[in-house]
């Protein structure tokens, strides 16, 4: 309750933050002398002087409630600790990555892709990521690299712009539309004879997607067994690879990209 109160906005970074901190007390030396009741409250009055002393106008908190958060932790550490302002550097320190990571300013960019890409990558614009190679997107390691190499591809964009992954993902698409058993109309001259090998061209789009990524025409046996190491079977585990997937909607939030967003300058 006490937390809450410091703050103008329920969901603040200060309540996450707290959190955040109760995790990481364990590695701090003075965590068992602090029990109970009197536990809970330092960790509210902790995180206040913490987040107060990193510039609390960067987390959104009104004037009094900044002056609250400072008095309660003036108070309450004064009270539990020999140096207040020495464990709010530890703490600090502590929770520091988690609170420059949540980055709590309303008027700032939260777009992220961090669950597709290494960590040394996750700041890098769409427009620069295309021309990295694959192992920037997470998940992909050395041999996986190798894998996709043999096959031609060995950049976001080679894999975002592979033409077998787009038909692929045509058929599975329009696959969903196909009326059976007697949905074509005589006469109709609709086909992908030019994707295909001769043995598929008169299948269901549906039974298409169950045949092996060799079908594709193009993709010889050799690069069929290489796809079949990645996991890639059927044309319809191509037409949902992750990594090309990520690859392809990486190429596209390029084009819409602005060189410098308007907050960053």
């Amino acid at each position: 309750r006490e937390c809450k109160q410091l703050v103008t906005t329920p969901q603040s970074v200060l309540w996450a933050a707290a959190e955040d901190f109760h995790s990481a007390l364990g590695g701090i030396s003075f965590a068992d002398e602090i029990t109970g009741s009197s536990k809970m409250r330092f960790y509210v009055s902790a995180c206040a002087a913490v987040l107060s002393a990193a510039n609390a106008s960067a987390f959104s908190f009104s004037p009094l409630a900044v002056r609250n958060a400072k008095m309660l932790a003036r108070n309450s550490m004064n009270r539990l600790l020999p140096s207040a302002s020495a464990a709010a550097r530890t703490i600090r320190a502590t929770l520091a990555p988690q609170a420059q990571r949540r980055d709590a300013s309303s008027s700032r960019h939260r777009l992220n892709v961090a669950f597709a890409l290494v960590k040394a990558e996750e700041r890098t614009p769409f427009s620069e990521l295309v021309g990295r190679p694959v192992t920037a997107l997470q998940g992909i390691g050395p041999k996986h690299a190798e894998d996709l190499r043999k096959l031609g591809i060995e950049t976001i964009r080679q894999l975002a712009d592979y033409k077998f992954f787009h038909l692929a993902r045509a058929v599975d698409t329009l696959a969903a539309t196909e009326e059976r058993p007697d949905g074509r109309l005589e006469g109709a001259l609709l086909n992908v004879d030019e994707g295909l090998d001769k043995a598929y061209e008169r299948a269901y789009l549906n039974d298409m997607l169950d045949a092996p990524v060799a079908a594709l025409q193009g993709i010889s046996e050799e690069k069929g067994a290489a796809w079949r190491q990645l996991g890639c079977a059927t044309v319809g585990d191509l037409a949902s690879y992750k990594y090309a997937r990520w690859a392809e909607a990486i190429v596209t939030a390029a084009k819409f990209e602005r060189a410098a967003p308007e907050d960053e300058t």
